[in-house]
């Protein structure tokens, strides 16, 4: 699969954050509870900085390599 849509492992990761954060908004605008916050107490900004990095990942390869 050299050609494959998933060319490299941090595209997968990258997608994979990205679906958490969705769920994760989902539950903050239904129920007002942060699954991130829950889990990692005051380094839950870490875990959205690493969901920023993704997306901008994501954006990258579709605008440069897509």
């Amino acid at each position: 699969m050299s050609d494959g849509f998933w060319q490299a492992p941090i595209d997968f990761s990258s997608l994979i954050l990205i679906l958490i954060a969705g769920i994760e908004l989902g539950l903050i605008g239904l129920f007002g509870f942060s699954v991130l916050t829950w889990l990692f107490g005051r380094w839950h900004s870490i875990a959205y900085d690493a969901v920023g990095v993704s997306a901008v990942w994501q954006i990258m390869r579709q605008r440069v390599f897509g």
